[in-house]
């Protein structure tokens, strides 16, 4: 079996490729998804193991792609990250589904560690 496949969206081109590169780095294979349309032709295109995606994007949000993505595959672990964390988001993510819940920047280890135990099923 290949590499496990993670799909990074975030509208800020340069923040999306660093993520993408730092999957890379870890391991495995990154997809890049500028916005949520970009994001769900990826999703249609191939298999995905798990999506890390920012809350805020030009044409709708994280949550709406956690929405959409858990319709067809309800165990795809969504992340979720957002330079404005607020008490309310974070509650809410987590009650729509999400797999947790970042605030950016993100540490390299705490990316490194919520990967790996959202690709092994554990939370």
């Amino acid at each position: 079996m290949g590499k496990k496949r993670i799909l990074v969206v975030d509208d800020d081109g340069t923040l999306c490729a660093q993520v993408g590169k730092i999957v890379e780095f870890f391991g495995y294979e990154s997809v890049l998804a500028a916005n949520v349309a970009e994001a769900r032709e990826q999703f249609k295109a191939g298999h995905l193991d798990a999506v890390v995606a920012d809350l805020h994007l030009p044409d709708g949000s994280g949550t709406d792609l956690l929405h959409e993505f858990h319709q067809s595959k309800p165990r795809l672990p969504v992340i979720i990250l957002t330079g404005y964390p607020t008490s309310e988001s974070i509650r809410q993510t987590l009650l729509d589904g999400g797999y947790t819940y970042l605030a950016k920047p993100v540490a390299l280890e705490q990316l490194r560690t919520i990967l790996e135990h959202a690709l092994s099923g554990k939370k």
